[in-house]
């Protein structure tokens, strides 16, 4: 899964990002299921789903989601974890 989540990100990188977008949404299933919502996995390819999705779908589609990833992660990891810095930085404190 860590595979897939890496193409995910290089294909966005390299210019594809509807292909990264699928590819991302194939292993976020695919962790949700294995490691469970809350997995600090889960979370990262949640945010770099989120990162292309905003880019590349209709905003009133992802308007939600920032929050609910950071939450989520603020929840689970605590506000001092890398991935949560990272997520409120990166979407907004808001």
């Amino acid at each position: 899964m860590s595979t897939r989540h890496q193409l995910g990100r290089l294909l966005a990188q390299t210019g594809e990002p509807e292909k990264a977008l699928e590819a991302l949404s194939e292993v976020l299933s695919d962790q949700e299921r294995f490691h469970g919502p809350a997995h600090p996995r889960t979370l990262a390819t949640r945010y770099d789903r989120l990162l292309i999705a905003r880019h590349t779908q209709n905003p009133e589609e992802t308007a939600a989601q920032p929050a609910a990833l950071r939450e989520d992660c603020r929840r689970t990891l605590g506000d001092t974890h890398p991935l949560t810095r990272t997520i409120t930085t990166a979407l907004g404190a808001s």
